[in-house]
């Protein structure tokens, strides 16, 4: 995967495998950060909250990595 070296998820329970679902879906796409937001409309920091398991996203975040 192109792009900077991720962090390990400290995120637990729901929000850990959460954002392991999302880390898994952008891996698959074979995209970076910056590459989905510019797709998305969303920027990469909301997009990278979401991944690392910081906060649940938006329903409309979700449907950014699906």
């Amino acid at each position: 995967m192109a792009g900077r070296r991720r962090s390990p998820l400290t995120a637990t329970g729901a929000r850990g495998e959460l954002a392991q679902a999302l880390r898994r879906l952008r891996d698959q796409r074979d995209m970076t950060l910056r590459q989905l937001a510019a797709r998305s409309g969303y920027s990469p920091a909301t997009l990278s909250m979401a991944e690392s398991g910081h906060r649940f996203p938006s329903w409309e975040v979700l449907s950014a990595f699906v």
